[in-house]
């Protein structure tokens, strides 16, 4: 096989096969993880640096009470953004947006929870469905620029503190 050397459509089609592939495999990480009935996809947007997108999108995916909520079905807008705000990345309050969806084909439809800095009216008891799935993406607009970015996380159960605190080196 010849080597791919320049962005040729062999190049796209190998880096997107790739791309794929490693996605395919975190989110396997995420749910093999001890005691993990959960995972999620934690999407930023409207950041203003790609260091900051990242940045709160690691800071919700591993915030201890927003797995707690997430395994407990519970759609605590408060404590995902309460993980954003210690992130210490820059945001917009005017502007922060967060919505909850179902899976990849969101079969229950997007459920805006925070828009524009405000609480929404939204279903408590749809979006506590969309979290108790399998798997959800929660996407949180920071209002502050242009730069995206995601993270992978997995709920917090008790299951997970027992194996993990009975477990010795």
């Amino acid at each position: 096989m010849r080597p791919i050397v320049n962005q040729c459509p062999r190049y796209k089609k190998f880096a997107k096969a790739l791309a794929e592939l490693c996605d395919d495999l975190a989110k396997q990480m995420a749910l093999d993880a001890e005691g993990a009935t959960r995972m999620f996809k934690v999407v930023v947007k409207g950041a203003a640096s790609q260091a900051d997108a990242t940045r709160a999108a690691r800071a919700v995916a591993n915030y201890d009470l927003v797995k707690c909520a997430i395994h407990g079905g519970d759609p605590n807008w408060g404590r995902i953004i309460c993980a954003v705000g210690s992130a210490g990345v820059k945001l917009n309050p005017n502007k922060l947006s967060l919505r909850l969806c179902s899976g990849q084909a969101c079969k229950l439809g997007d459920i805006t929870v925070l828009r524009n800095g405000a609480p929404a009216k939204f279903d408590a008891k749809r979006a506590s469905k969309v979290i108790s799935k399998k798997e959800h993406t929660i996407t949180i607009d920071l209002g502050a620029g242009k730069q995206s970015d995601f993270c992978y996380g997995c709920d917090l159960s008790a299951e997970y503190v027992r194996i993990n605190a009975e477990y010795h080196t």
